[in-house]
């Protein structure tokens, strides 16, 4: 009897992770969508135009992938910054707002999942640097898979 108690535990243990391992997937595959830009994009057209047209910065959503960080993180700095203002990702100290991203873009979906928070401080420190929080949504979906 003890021993399919303890089986039960570890199966409804195992499910529970893999629910919440699907449910932080899915809120990251809806991340993009959550992030407004408002009038971000008429602002930086220019800076767009520019990331669209040279090749370094192609396929900024596939990580690790091509995309060239030192490149073109710069070009689009303002666009990114103008954008996690609008999305209220930015602290007052214009820093980028964990909290906020982990529970209005994400819905607090991620947070409890340990292979997440683990990527998140991998994922973070790539890619956050200038606040590209594109390709922070990617490499969390990479991590995740």
């Amino acid at each position: 009897m003890a021993r399919v108690l303890v089986f039960l535990i570890a199966v409804v243990a195992a499910a529970s992770a893999q629910t919440t391992g699907t449910d932080c997937s899915n809120a990251l595959s809806k991340a993009f969508s959550r992030i407004r830009v408002g009038n971000c994009n008429s602002k930086h057209i220019v800076d767009l135009k520019t990331s669209a047209m040279n090749p370094k910065c192609k396929n900024m959503e596939v990580y690790p992938g091509t995309y060239d960080a030192a490149i073109c993180d710069k070009i689009l700095a303002a666009f990114f910054k103008c954008s996690g203002t609008s999305s209220g990702l930015l602290r007052q100290d214009g820093k980028f707002d964990t909290a906020v991203f982990n529970s209005q873009v994400l819905g607090g979906k991620c947070s409890a999942n340990p292979k997440y928070q683990t990527a998140y401080i991998k994922c973070e420190a790539d890619t956050m640097k200038n606040f590209n929080y594109i390709r922070l949504v990617a490499c969390l979906q990479a991590a995740m898979k």
